[in-house]
């Protein structure tokens, strides 16, 4: 933006009709003219905004008619231009828009340097401006008065070229002159000087060197003065002007409270284009800004409905007081801006590492959602300028990590444009007190490619390659994010349209990530291809195969060490799993041996026992049953394991020719102890001869080496007992197929010696410990962080609400101060007679005063509405939203949007926990239904309370339970009965017996096990478990059962035996409910006492 050149002759006519030398004679040529100017009235608030009045669309025709008037030529004199520009107009606003046009079109530039300089002619007007000897209002109050247009001249100062912020003002560098035209029965301002023409380009500042900046391709480098029209200071609001523009004559600001020429000064520097695009000050009204901690936030409020893009330049003044090594070395100083948005608030988080004087510079521009629509270039505005004193340097300040984003830290038009909504994280910065985060976002526009890049200034970007992935679970896709010590690091989140066909992937979002507690480590994530986890093959293939994962999520987190994959597809594909261990060294460890799958019914099913904690990959593969194509991957886990399997289970290795039709029934231990009888039982359809053989052994007699026998019950399963012998080394089973002579290898077992199963159950056992203990420090160190962020958000909580309580206080009384104006003006008004000019000044103000009373009205129910919200006060919030309603106050900073969501939260939330509560299961599938139905973002911040509710729900219907006490039927008992010993060692049926009140001092051992489970009659236990009164077990009794069961899993026990497992499925059910029930009681208590205490 320009303005008048330095030394430019100020010439100008006030309101009470003093005259320059420019215009005397024409003055004095009209005395009739003279007494007008005497009769206009004097200045003062506008009472309308330039909005409210000027609609560019319907001055089109008088802008077409500056254009033909300027390209017929210009005339000789000035009555005569302006009866051309003004023609068959009926108002002055369409005078002044025409005659506004046709002076801001003019190229002075271009004036031959032969035109004499005349300031009775147009053209020789344009002729001296080019000289610089007179000024653009001048030539404007010509036209004007030629046009008989109430028009004066101003003069005062204005923020042109050369200014910084807090600059004092003198004449010869910042002396201007601007217009006032009437316009009914008000004046309003012009400048069209800097109307006609504005510099683009960096301003000289020799007293400043550059150390920062993300304008890359925003502004031009060198200044370039352009001839342009702009509106902005055509019918200028008086507000706005303001912040560029202060009179001589302060009536002449047009506004209810003037400043002093010590406010203008003090001011923000705020340029036109911070107006244009619709932003407003949020933090910092001053222009310059005292820092004495090292760190400071700018913030602005962003317009609604429009999306802005913004930039910045961060200078450092170069003078003795400053730190030498800021000058000399500005990369010490780069990348410390963190600029963030959320909930339509931009803010700018700049932090120093040294003292000293700065100067940063804020760019923006207007941005479209079509990238092709509405803007012609990727040119940046400035938009506003401060200087910033910094007394003190933030201790221990750190330069950011590079990102890839131009456009700030969270999401922004560029996540919009690709449909995704931010659930997790809206603003831009992330705080993490373990080092673990996770990122989501819903798609809402089809599935998107992916890809990301972790950046930190203490590790490579290969280094952190394995520290974050990302899966996509439905029409969700999250990031993972694993941070390897604390520190700030960025992420950075590229995607596409699966449907684009330029696979190239844009940048859509970046956050910055911090973690300040010392001592965090987190392992990587396991390998995998784009760090992706998820969908592998295409969704053609997906929807030809008829492929189905469960679970759908590809992030399983397993605390048993057990984990089940099952796979629905089509019959013609078969599957294998491989599965790998990302170690604490970030080396890869083949567990091959630790997944084993099985099919039936159509429906596959992948076993994994995971022997150590750590992250697993498990890749799944198809490939066709018939032809001899590579397998593909279809699908991947990310498994955490928390805690190892507490068996030694590892699966027999299949071979290529172990099918989906073969079963295996037993043994499922790939690891089979030395000299033992084992029991074999597998169905292999077609098959001639099963037997198990060492390899090596003479293949005429496999029929000798532990035959195994065609059971009578079923043509295709085979059964036997096998020695295992006293020689440790590899068994295999293997069969001989009808109308086949060679033997094929199915399976492949290892037996160990008894020193190699304690060594390796050891193993086993000590993995778990140390996963168990570093479980135990992290879990203590997460309450004790909790505690302290809580303290913290409770202190910093009490200072927030404290600041917008006086607020609060301070709208109130700005409101009652309005009020008691008001009714002052309105007795003054009354008083004073119908015809007197007075009278008219007297029902302006009291319009103005009417509006400032209820414009303290809306700023105070704004801040009741913010106490509401901060103190998350239910009663007061329905309050503050009524009120804002019954006033139709406009949403600026989005608080009613918010406050209408915490008031639902606060529904949704309050039915769940009193579902919860009563535990009734209409309650709480009403309550889940209602959540639901919500919004995700509501949906996300419920979780917890969903996932209790839910579980409830499960438990009060029984389900399992109650399937269990079918397949409990005398069938089942008689199995167990049968038993001259525990199908199993491991499996204790004191725990079961327990339950159903059994003293455990009588069912130590099997036999008087046995004794209660054939007991007849009214004892039976058949009739117990019938009548069994959940009510009757104690909590005490509950966890010692639980005691006694937990070590085992439920398809170990089935593996065993089928009546065993059901009893076991039935008992852990009663154990969790008397749990459950128990810690929702309590939970229902603390949330009976305050429903809204908990994180929004």
């Amino acid at each position: 933006m320009g303005c008048a050149p330095s030394g430019e002759a100020q010439k100008a006519v006030t309101a009470n009709g003093t005259e320059s030398p420019e215009i005397a004679p024409l003055q004095r040529t009209k005395t009739r003219e003279i007494i007008k100017v005497n009769r206009w009235p004097k200045p003062c608030p506008p009472g309308t905004t330039k909005d409210e009045i000027f609609n560019p669309i319907e001055f089109k025709e008088w802008n077409q008619r500056a254009v033909t008037v300027k390209n017929y030529g210009i005339p000789n004199d000035f009555q005569t231009l302006a009866r051309l520009l003004c023609d068959g107009s009926s108002t002055n606003l369409q005078r002044v828009r025409v005659i506004y046009m046709w002076v801001t079109s003019q190229d002075c530039h271009a004036v031959e340097p032969s035109i004499q300089v005349d300031l009775n002619s147009p053209l020789g007007f344009l002729a001296a401006l080019k000289k610089e000897v007179a000024s653009y209002a001048n030539l404007f109050l010509k036209i004007c008065t030629a046009a008989n247009v109430p028009c004066v001249t101003i003069k005062g100062f204005a923020k042109g070229v050369g200014y910084h912020p807090g600059q004092k003002m003198n004449l010869e560098s910042f002396g201007a002159s601007w217009n006032a035209v009437l316009i009914g029965k008000y004046w309003r301002l012009i400048d069209v000087h800097w109307g006609a023409r504005f510099i683009t380009g960096d301003d000289k500042k020799d007293d400043w060197k550059l150390i920062d900046s993300d304008t890359s391709a925003a502004v031009e480098k060198s200044q370039t003065m352009t001839y342009d029209s702009d509106d902005f200071y055509f019918l200028a609001d008086p507000d706005k002007l303001i912040y560029s523009h202060y009179p001589d004559d302060v009536a002449w600001q047009l506004l209810d409270n003037p400043i002093a020429i010590n406010q203008f000064e003090q001011q923000a520097f705020i340029k036109r284009h911070f107006f244009k695009l619709g932003l407003s000050i949020k933090s910092h009204p001053l222009a310059i800004i005292e820092c004495p901690e090292g760190e400071t936030d700018i913030e602005f409020a962003l317009p609604m409905h429009s999306f802005v893009t913004f930039a910045y330049k961060l200078f450092a003044v170069k003078s003795s007081n400053v730190e030498k090594s800021i000058v000399s070395n500005a990369s010490k100083l780069s990348q410390f801006v963190i600029q963030q948005t959320k909930n339509k608030i931009i803010s700018f988080n700049l932090s120093f590492p040294s003292t000293g004087q700065f100067l940063i510079e804020l760019y923006a521009t207007a941005e479209h959602l079509d990238r092709n629509a509405g803007k012609k270039s990727n040119f940046m505005n400035h938009v506003c300028s401060y200087v910033i004193n910094c007394t003190r340097a933030k201790p221990n300040c750190q330069a950011l990590p590079k990102t890839a984003s131009l456009k700030g830290f969270g999401p922004g038009i560029d996540t919009i444009r690709k449909s995704l909504v931010a659930l997790s994280h809206q603003s831009g910065v992330i705080l993490t007190s373990t080092g673990q985060v996770e990122v989501r976002f819903r798609m809402e526009n089809g599935l998107v490619d992916f890809a990301h890049f972790l950046h930190s200034n203490s590790y490579s970007d290969d280094q952190l390659e394995n520290y974050c992935v990302h899966r996509i679970v439905n029409d969700e896709v999250i990031f993972s994010v694993n941070l390897p010590t604390s520190g700030d690091y960025t992420l950075d989140i590229f995607g596409e349209l699966e449907s684009a066909d330029d696979k190239n992937l844009p940048h859509i979002c970046s956050y910055l990530i911090r973690c300040n507690k010392p001592g965090i480590t987190n392992p990587p994530f396991a390998n995998t291809i784009d760090n992706m986890f998820g969908r592998r093959a295409d969704r053609d293939y997906i929807s030809k195969k008829r492929l189905r994962f469960r679970p759908e999520d590809p992030f399983i987190i397993s605390d048993s060490g057990e984990v089940v994959i099952e796979i629905e597809s089509d019959p013609s594909i078969t599957f294998q799993g491989v599965l790998e261990l990302k170690s604490q060294k970030n080396e890869t460890e083949p567990m091959n041996n630790h997944v084993f799958y099985e099919r039936s019914n159509n429906l596959g099913k992948l076993s994994l026992t995971l022997p150590k904690p750590g992250f697993y990959r498990l890749g799944v593969f198809a490939r066709e049953k018939q032809g001899s194509g590579k397998p593909k991957e279809v699908f991947n886990y990310l498994i955490n394991c928390t805690s190892a399997h507490l068996d030694l289970i590892q699966y027999p290795v299949a071979f290529a020719d172990w099918t989906d039709d073969c079963v295996l029934y037993e043994p499922k231990q790939g690891l089979l102890p030395i000299d033992e009888e084992i029991n074999f039982s597998v169905s292999i359809p077609g098959a001639q001869s099963v037997f198990v053989v060492r390899p090596g052994e003479a293949n005429e007699e496999y029929e000798k080496v532990c035959p195994l026998v065609k059971s009578p019950d079923d043509e295709d399963t085979w059964e036997g007992s096998v020695k295992t012998g006293q020689i440790a080394g590899d068994l295999q089973l293997a069969v001989v197929y009808k109308d086949a002579n060679n033997p094929q290898g199915l399976l492949k077992f290892e037996v160990l010696t008894k020193e190699e199963t304690a060594q390796l159950l050891q193993g086993v056992k000590d993995a778990a410990k140390d996963a168990d203990d570093q479980d135990q420090r992290r879990l203590k160190e997460k309450e004790e962080q909790l505690m302290k962020e809580r303290h913290e958000r409770e202190a910093r909580l009490q200072r927030e609400l404290k600041d917008i309580e006086l607020d609060r206080k301070r709208a109130a009384q700005a409101e009652a101060d309005a009020e008691a104006q008001l009714l002052a003006l309105t007795e003054k008004t009354n008083q004073i007679g119908a015809d007197d000019e007075e009278k008219v000044r007297a029902e302006q103000s009291l319009r103005h005063a009417r509006e400032e009373a209820e414009e303290r009205k809306r700023e105070r129910i704004r801040k009741q509405l913010k106490v509401a919200i901060k103190q998350r006060n239910k009663g007061e919030l329905v309050k503050a939203l009524r009120l804002f309603e019954e006033n139709e106050i406009p949403d600026i900073d989005g608080d009613y949007l918010e406050g209408q969501e915490l008031l639902q939260y606060f529904h949704l939330r309050s039915d769940l926990l009193k579902a919860i509560q009563v535990r009734a299961v209409p309650k709480l599938q009403q309550a889940l239904d209602a959540v639901r139905k919500s919004s995700r973002d509501l949906q996300y911040k419920l979780e917890l309370e969903t996932a209790r509710a839910e579980r409830i729900w499960s438990l009060s219907t029984h389900r399992e339970v109650e399937t269990c006490h079918y397949e409990l039927d005398q069938r089942t008992i008689a199995e167990i009965k049968n038993y001259s010993s525990p199908p199993r060692r491991s499996i204790r049926y004191s725990g079961h017996l327990l339950l159903l009140g059994t003293p455990l001092k009588s069912t130590e051992k099997w036999i008087d096990c046995l004794v209660h489970i054939g007991k007849m009659g009214r004892e039976s236990l058949k009739r117990r478990i019938n009548t069994f009164n959940m009510a009757s077990v104690s909590r005490e009794t509950a966890d010692r059962a639980n005691q006694i069961l937990k070590p085992y899993s439920k398809q170990q026990v089935r593996n065993v035996s089928s009546g065993a497992a059901a009893f076991y499925v039935w008992s852990m059910g009663v154990i969790t409910e008397v749990i459950e029930k128990e810690q929702e009681e309590e939970d229902s208590f603390l949330d009976a006492e305050n429903l809204e205490d908990d994180d929004f």
